[in-house]
């Protein structure tokens, strides 16, 4: 009794550390256990290479801009319009060639007023400082410190760029803005995705200015981009969206007047008119998220404003509907009720199961399978666990 219940708690803290992992975040407790190895930084006269594991969590929000062929002329562009005092942080995501040493910081460092400097491992993030990835490493971001990490050695379809996305989305939430420029292939793609689950805003460049265009088609055709702009176009964009209200107050939960909140009901009630779809349901804290999150985007302040703006534009009004029916989906997606199946439903149905008779699961609202697979994985580790054949059947919609 006592194994199978280790066997089972183990199951279920695998299942946690491979959601984690997947999200480009190490597990929980890896700092304090043997770290991974520290890539000598390559920074400037400040003090960034400082290591910062105690420095308090960056309020501003973090650019992770990716590119591949003919990202270099694209970052000139950008940092040649950004101005030096946006109050954002830049981390520059470039595929880079593992067997040679990168200029990149040395090339971009004529572009622009912004201290650049190749990332570290441990180095604390700055607002107004630019962050290159070095060759032969993943970036990741955690609590406001760049962790640098090896590539696996299978990548699948994983990416570099991919990789720093999902974990700006993890880490950032909101403040967490996604960039794609000149490429070929779809990398980018899956990490964007992730910028929006969690309420990031994403821009592309514009595939008639890019030497490359499949990087940035294949963003644009996931329906999800927000801004599709020549780099030297992006920064105007992105001063007045990170000024938005719906930025500066990140996370916090907004706490609406009453006029605000009737008119929210209104728009809600436009919704509901024109698209069939009923929201009032839905919690009234992430409804206002949504909908501020769109008047950052249109450069709106007063939600009266933003209610003109849904009555004349149709557009915007599928906009707005698609941003509310943004699917979150993750391998182990809400890890304490995994626990829950792994170490007490899973156990029980198998217990009571006819060898003969398969379990059958239904996984309803299942995005693109990622939690379909988890409950796969998750009883084929249960029956293994007591020694039987597994034997059950998912239905995913």
């Amino acid at each position: 009794m006592g194994t199978s219940r280790r066997r089972r708690t183990s199951s279920a803290k695998s299942s946690r550390e491979a959601r984690r992992t997947a999200r480009g975040v190490q597990p929980k407790g890896a700092r304090t256990g043997k770290r991974r190895e520290v890539h000598q930084a390559v920074a400037g006269p400040s003090d960034a290479t400082a290591v910062a594991m105690s420095a308090p969590r960056p309020d501003f929000p973090v650019v992770a801009i990716g590119a591949s062929a003919g990202g270099l002329e694209a970052f000139k562009r950008f940092m040649g319009a950004m101005p030096a005092d946006g109050g954002i942080a830049f981390a520059l995501i470039p595929h880079l060639d593992p067997n040679h040493a990168s200029l990149m910081v040395e090339l971009l460092a004529k572009h622009t007023r912004m201290p650049i400097h190749e990332a570290g491992h441990g180095m604390a993030i700055e607002r107004d400082h630019v962050y290159v990835i070095p060759p032969k490493h993943y970036l990741a971001f955690n609590e406001g410190v760049l962790e640098l990490s090896r590539p696996p050695e299978a990548r699948g379809r994983q990416t570099a760029i991919d990789f720093s996305l999902r974990s700006l989305a993890e880490d950032r939430k909101e403040k967490a803005i996604g960039v794609i420029f000149s490429g070929t292939g779809s990398h980018g793609t899956a990490g964007i995705k992730e910028i929006k689950f969690v309420g990031g805003m994403v821009m592309v460049q514009d595939p008639a200015t890019a030497e490359y265009d499949q990087m940035p088609r294949s963003a644009i055709a996931t329906g999800l981009v927000d801004y599709v702009l020549a780099p030297e176009d992006m920064p105007a964009a992105l001063l007045r969206y990170v000024n938005h209200a719906y930025v500066q107050a990140g996370t916090e939960t907004i706490s609406p007047g009453q006029e605000a909140a009737e008119t929210v009901k209104r728009v809600l009630a436009l919704l509901r008119t024109r698209t069939r779809y009923d929201f009032r349901c839905y919690r009234k804290s992430m409804l206002m998220r949504r909908v501020q999150r769109r008047m950052g985007l249109l450069h709106l302040d007063r939600v009266d404003d933003y209610l003109k703006r849904l009555r004349d534009d149709p557009e915007e009004i599928a906009a707005l509907d698609k941003d509310m029916l943004i699917g979150v989906t993750a391998f182990f997606r809400e890890p304490e009720a995994f626990v829950v199946l792994t170490e007490q439903v899973i156990p029980e149905l198998i217990s009571h199961a006819d060898g003969d008779r398969a379990i059958r699961v239904w996984c309803c609202g299942c995005a693109t399978g990622e939690e379909a697979y988890s409950l796969a994985m998750g009883l084929i580790e249960q029956f293994t666990a007591v020694k039987r054949v597994p034997n059950f059947q998912i239905f995913a919609s």
